[in-house]
């Protein structure tokens, strides 16, 4: 297509707990002994391709949310003091959803379905989980060239622990 390396300012990386699987077999549980640590494989990934990193699309289901951040934030960690430069890591979905085969509710986001006064609960676990690694991404990050961080803002739950939507 005719890309070049220069053309490429930062790697984004998707990364769930069922993304490690054995050929021909079942996906690679985080316990089990051929599971790579996710640091070694964001270290292999900057080997290869030498520009910033991040996590693009990460997730998981029901009250496991806020235990695979915590996982998720300590590999990047990781990454971090083996000399990868990674930005941050993007939750995805942000909001609950039907399933994509049944239409089940998929528990997986930080806010919930809309309910009828046009609120969005917020699963307050994650969003305990989500301050907690905002703090210590921001007090581990390396500052830029010129001297600022270039750390995002976020935002937390309105009045009543439930963010407004206009959906």
């Amino acid at each position: 297509m005719g890309g070049k390396p220069e053309y490429v300012d930062i790697v984004g990386v998707n990364y769930y707990a069922h993304n490690q699987w054995i050929d021909g077999g079942t996906w690679i549980e985080v316990d089990h002994p051929r599971y790579g640590p996710l640091h070694h494989i964001l270290r292999n990934i900057h080997a290869r391709y030498g520009r910033p990193m991040f996590i693009a699309e990460t997730g998981i289901e029901a009250h496991e949310r806020p235990l695979w951040l915590r996982y998720l934030a300590g590999e990047v960690a990781q990454a971090r003091v083996l000399g990868v430069p990674m930005e941050g890591i993007c939750w995805y979905p942000i909001t609950d959803y039907p399933g994509w085969l049944d239409d089940r509710h998929c528990p997986a986001g930080l806010l919930g379905y809309v309910e009828a006064d046009g609120t969005r609960p917020v699963y307050k676990p994650l969003a305990d989980e989500i301050l907690s690694q905002r703090t210590s991404f921001e007090v581990s990050r390396p500052r830029r060239q010129d001297g600022r961080s270039g750390s995002a803002k976020v935002a937390g739950p309105g009045r009543r622990g439930r963010l407004r939507t206009d959906d």
